[in-house]
């Protein structure tokens, strides 16, 4: 008991932090497995002796850090660097807009890029991408770039689930399960259809909302842009590669899928063929990679290990099934409903880290031969909810932030207008295609 009182105070204060910092958070986790580790919660039933003790708490942290994960974010993170670097995304975008007859639906297929990109690419990334584009279409039309730019954001954060190369929590769900999701599994899985054309039912609903609700009375033609200069096609060859490789790989024997292996294995010839070419280049893609993340996606497993280590996982699955009264569907809309709330202000990476065993526990309680159902439920309540406020996503963050150097303020409110109709719209029918192809 007394481990579980110690765990819970640590881990309280850790993810309070989380949700309310931006700065230092990497060092708050590994402060937080240190603390923990010192009051030993990584070495239960470790043999006695202090030597004992420190060999299990450093077998422990090891084990705890889902390695593959680590592998595939990491690479995808630089491929992902290298190509937002390339200009092909924002040559694109111009695409789109002097193809448009509007500027409402020149805003909606930026949007719709966005959201693809986004499947690839660091949402955060996808944002910078695009704004500059929104903002000069702004300009020009002497319209307000707030609802447009809000839409970038909301609709990034849409498709991240949608591939296995998309945001970490895919990533995190993917190599959670046994055996793990391959790159092709979220196309097709079991022989059913999988999260991404779930995800594209998704993203019709909630793009007609945005079109509906904010884009559609901008009636003006769309002004002449001139496009920028691609930098390089080296990263758009090399992103289809990979995803043409993992493809492939998913159809082998399983002792042969390594995706982590795959992802850096084309980072690292990407990062060789760039340092040839332009030195420069690579020292600054180098520079700008977000090591911080890594290393705090990886003190995220080792703290949340520590809740399972002590119990309190199969507690909390224990909980979630006594409020629901062991019902499978109220089981599946809790999860998703309290999904959507909590990530409307909180980071979701150690929100999912935290409930994927949960979900595990409750299947296995329920008598799910597979735990797909409430895993998908997780997923998407835990992606979706990020669009609620301009707390919930750092692509939320970061879109509010250059519109204040624009001198345009958003409010909670402001924000949460577009957000909330828009998350309702994705969400619904994501959670009910889900249900009715896995229950």
């Amino acid at each position: 008991m007394f481990h579980k009182i110690f765990t819970v105070i640590v881990f309280v204060a850790v993810y309070s932090y989380l949700a309310t910092a931006r700065r230092y958070r990497a060092r708050a986790v590994w402060l937080g497995a240190l603390v923990l580790a010192l009051g030993g919660v990584y070495c239960l039933g470790a043999e006695p002796g202090f030597a004992a003790a420190v060999r299990e708490t450093f077998r422990t942290v090891r084990m705890a850090v889902n390695w593959p994960v680590i592998a595939i974010l990491s690479g995808m993170m630089l491929i992902a660097e290298m190509f937002t670097d390339s200009r092909v995304p924002s040559w694109l975008s111009d695409v789109l807009v002097e193809r448009s007859g509007t500027v409402g639906w020149a805003l909606l297929l930026v949007c719709a890029l966005a959201s693809i990109i986004s499947a690839f690419v660091d949402n955060v990334a996808t944002v910078l991408i695009v704004a500059p584009l929104v903002f000069e279409l702004s300009r020009r039309l002497k319209i307000s770039p707030v609802a447009p730019i809000i839409g970038v954001a909301i609709s990034s954060n849409l498709q991240g689930m949608a591939t296995l190369t998309g945001d970490p929590p895919s990533v995190l769900l993917a190599m959670h399960l046994k055996p793990p999701m391959t790159f092709n599994d979220f196309f097709i899985y079991h022989g059913r259809p999988g999260m991404f054309f779930v995800v594209q039912m998704a993203a019709v609903f909630s793009l007609a909302v945005l079109y509906l609700g904010f884009f559609r009375t901008l009636r003006q033609k769309p002004a002449r842009i001139t496009r920028p200069k691609v930098t390089t096609w080296t990263p758009t060859i090399t992103l289809f590669a990979l995803i043409g490789s993992l493809a492939v790989m998913s159809l082998g024997p399983a002792e042969y899928q390594h995706p982590g292996v795959m992802c850096r294995a084309c980072a690292a010839g990407l990062l060789a063929v760039t340092r040839m070419r332009s030195a420069t280049a690579a020292r600054d893609a180098l520079r700008n990679y977000d090591w911080r993340l890594v290393l705090l996606l990886m003190g995220v497993f080792v703290v949340v290990k520590s809740l399972d280590l002590v119990g309190l996982t199969d507690d909390i699955a224990d909980a979630i099934s006594r409020s629901t009264g062991g019902s499978l569907m109220g089981t599946y809309v809790l999860i998703i409903a309290v999904s959507v709330l909590l990530s409307g202000f909180i980071d979701n990476i150690p929100y999912i880290t935290l409930m994927l065993p949960v979900t595990t526990r409750l299947s296995e309680s329920l008598g799910l031969e597979n735990g797909i159902l409430l895993a998908y439920g997780l997923l998407i309540g835990s992606c979706l909810g990020g669009n609620l406020t301009p707390l919930g996503a750092s692509a939320n963050i970061v879109s509010v932030g250059l519109l204040r150097k624009q001198d345009r303020h958003v409010t909670f409110w402001g924000f949460a207008r577009m957000g909330v109709p828009f998350t309702l719209a994705a969400t619904i029918p994501a959670a009910i295609i889900v249900w009715f192809i896995w229950r």
